[in-house]
């Protein structure tokens, strides 16, 4: 199911995604969603995911029809932005099955995920990187990533193929799972897009 329009870069690799491995795609208006008008998820026909954003989830629990229609999917995917304790806790009671992920436009979407049943476990944080992604952690805790799906630049300017040093600022936990702390700019990152503090003054 797609919630974030085809404009979106999220919402046209999800597309995207479900077009190149022959599954279907459902779009959907968030608006409707939150109004309490959710599509049908077709039985019999295979797994459903669906993305959200932590504050959509914020919007849609403690509505029992909403997270009665949430856990008809295999996993719902939060990232887009950081979830707070509070908005875990509530999805951990409501045994959601959530797959809170990190990654970006620059990475084409996903590099770690954690499963929902790691999540629904017990498990914290953003995951376990990804077969195709390889992280580490530089300086004080800064993000590394190696992946095939790395961006090759801002337009008009390339990159130099091999690893990118994101400005995020991350740990490893015990199972691997990677919690994302912060960031070394002061760039904010809301509803999945990057807002510069200096532009808004």
């Amino acid at each position: 199911v797609g919630l974030l329009p085809l404009h979106h870069v999220s919402g046209f690799m999800a597309w995207m995604r479900t077009v190149l491995t022959g599954g279907a795609y459902l779009p959907a208006s968030w608006k409707a969603v939150e109004a309490g008008q959710r599509p049908a998820l077709p039985t019999g026909e295979g797994d459903w995911f669906l993305s959200l954003v932590p504050t959509q989830l914020q919007r849609l629990l403690g509505d029992r029809e909403a997270e009665d229609w949430l856990r008809g999917f295999r996993a719902v995917f939060i990232g887009g932005g950081p979830s707070w304790p509070e908005l875990v806790e509530a999805g951990a009671r409501a045994r959601l099955p959530l797959a809170f992920s990190y990654g970006m436009t620059e990475t084409a979407a996903m590099v770690t995920a954690l499963r929902p049943d790691e999540f629904l476990a017990g498990g914290q944080g953003s995951g376990a990187p990804l077969p195709h992604a390889r992280i580490t952690l530089a300086d004080e805790g800064r993000v590394v990533i190696e992946a095939a799906s790395l961006f090759r630049g801002y337009w008009p300017e390339t990159r130099a193929a091999g690893p990118w040093a994101t400005e995020d600022v991350g740990r490893f936990d015990e199972r691997e799972s990677l919690h994302i702390l912060g960031r070394r700019d002061a760039l904010i990152i809301t509803g999945g897009e990057k807002v510069d503090p200096a532009e808004v003054e």
